[in-house]
């Protein structure tokens, strides 16, 4: 609840609205809030109206993806919301595990749920077959469409495309801000080009979340790249395809057929995020910009 537009402010008000210690210090409401000081004198006037505004960001872990033959792996569900936190809080974040890359049938991504929201696992691709939809859809093949993504969380998965008679290129994974990329066929044996996973989406903190798989797959002859964050894909024999990366829930990317197994979903991340110094509690605790940022790459609660 924002603080009085007019009249007296205590200090008990503030600490209730923003938090902080006993005893209490007007230091430790430096910058809380737009028009209220970062160092200096500060006046109780400049609290007028002002809010305990809290952003947040909700990734879910991305989709798996095989070794041969196939899509990347699907980036998990992106969310965001803000909310008035003034008062006491306790919100449970629950985040959600990467899904593990398979020579055959790799895992799909974990949900994370925060606050009321649920973030939708990333789909998988597998091996000579069709992706699954998740928060991203994973990219199809030859021998399967692409999974289809979530509104509001994620894009679809790229289609495969034929290049000989034994293989085919990989479609990339759905991204937050797009598609994966269609493969393409050449016209020759071996002429295949794999999608591109999709892009993912920037958050406030400036880094990129939820970035599709690459599409992978032996008779083809350009590698398909993932979305930032996302993993590449190859089409080299006996190399390892590229995994998501960890706290951004980015999808695996597809592999050849020698290789030992596909690459693994990026866990997922929850973010939350306000103006001044450290007022709540929980996850990893940092500070940029003026900003206070709490980062859960496992599960856990923030609360003040």
């Amino acid at each position: 609840m924002a603080l009085p537009g007019s009249g007296p402010i205590s200090f008990s008000q503030l600490q209730t609205n923003f938090g902080g210690s006993n005893p209490i210090s007007m230091s430790e409401y430096y910058g809380v809030a737009s028009g209220v000081p970062g160092s200096g004198a500060i006046s109780m006037s400049q609290f007028y109206g002002t809010a305990n505004i809290v952003e947040y960001l909700i990734v879910a872990g991305g989709g798996g993806a095989p070794n041969r033959h196939s899509g990347g792996g699907g980036a998990g569900g992106y969310l965001t919301t803000s909310a008035d936190e003034g008062g006491t809080f306790s919100w449970f974040a629950t985040v959600g595990g990467g899904g593990a890359g398979a020579a055959d049938v790799p895992g799909v991504g974990g949900n994370t749920t925060f606050r009321g929201l649920t973030a939708i696992g990333g789909g998988r691709s597998t091996s000579e077959g069709g992706g699954s939809s998740g928060g991203s859809g994973a990219g199809g093949s030859v021998f399967g469409g692409p999974g289809g993504g979530t509104s509001g969380q994620g894009n679809s998965g790229g289609s495969g495309a034929s290049t000989w008679a034994f293989g085919g290129a990989g479609g990339g994974g759905g991204g937050r801000n797009a598609a994966g990329g269609n493969a393409s066929y050449l016209g020759y044996v071996g002429g295949g080009v794999n999608g591109n996973g999709g892009a993912g989406a920037q958050w406030l903190n400036g880094s990129y979340y939820a970035g599709g798989g690459a599409g992978g797959a032996r008779g083809s002859d350009i590698s398909g790249s993932g979305g930032i964050g996302g993993g590449g894909g190859t089409r080299v024999n006996n190399a390892s395809s590229g995994d998501g990366v960890g706290g951004s829930g980015g999808g695996g990317g597809a592999g050849n057929d020698a290789v030992s197994r596909g690459g693994n979903g990026g866990s997922g991340v929850v973010i939350a995020r306000y103006l001044g110094s450290p007022r709540a509690s929980g996850g990893s605790v940092s500070q940029s910009g003026g900003y206070t940022y709490h980062t859960f790459t496992s599960s856990g609660t923030f609360s003040q």
